[in-house]
C-alpha cells in the first residue's frame, strides 16, 4: 500500500491542531485526528504545563500518525477479511482512511458497504458509504473517498 498517499490524504482531511478539539462527534481529538482519550499520560505528569507539553509535543504527533495509521490498517483488514487483500490499492486506502477516521467500532457499522466490497461492487460499496451518517457529518471527504473507491 503506498503509505505516502495514505498519510497525505490522511494529513489532507484531518488537518493538524496543536491544541486539543472536539471532533464533529465531540471527542477530544488533537494533532492529526488523533483521539486524546486513547491515549494515557505519561507516569508522572503531574501540572497541566506537563499534561499541555506532552499532548503539544510535535514528534510525539508524529509518532501518532503512524501508530493511528498502523492501528487502522489491522482494522480495515480485520473488518474486511481476506477480501481486503483482493482490493486496488486505491480501494484499501479509502478503507483504511475511514477505519482511521471512524475506528473499529465505527467502521463495523458500514454493514452493507461491507457486504457490497466483499462482492466487489464498489458502486454499490460507495452509495452505501455516501448514504451514511458520517458522509452528512464530513460530506467533503466522504465525497472524494468515495469517488476513488469508485475508481
Amino acid at each position: 500500500m503506498d503509505l505516502i498517499t495514505l498519510r497525505e490524504s490522511i494529513r489532507r482531511h484531518e488537518g493538524s491542531r496543536d491544541l486539543p478539539y472536539r471532533d464533529t462527534v465531540g471527542l477530544w481529538t488533537i494533532a492529526i485526528g488523533h483521539l486524546v482519550d486513547d491515549d494515557p499520560l505519561p507516569f508522572g505528569a503531574a501540572t497541566v504545563g506537563d499534561v499541555l507539553d506532552y499532548i503539544t509535543d510535535r514528534e510525539r504527533h508524529a509518532q501518532w500518525l503512524e501508530d493511528d495509521i498502523e492501528i487502522a490498517i489491522k482494522g480495515a483488514r480485520d473488518w474486511l477479511g481476506d477480501a481486503f487483500t483482493q482490493l486496488s490499492e486505491p480501494a484499501q486506502r479509502v478503507i483504511v482512511e475511514m477505519a482511521y477516521q471512524l475506528g473499529g467500532a465505527g467502521l463495523a457499522k458500514f454493514v452493507q458497504m461491507r457486504a457490497a466490497l466483499v462482492a466487489f461492487n464498489m458502486g454499490l460499496a460507495a452509495d452505501c458509504g455516501l448514504n451514511s451518517k458520517w458522509a452528512t457529518q464530513t460530506p467533503h471527504r466522504a465525497k472524494e473517498l468515495m469517488a476513488t473507491l469508485r475508481g
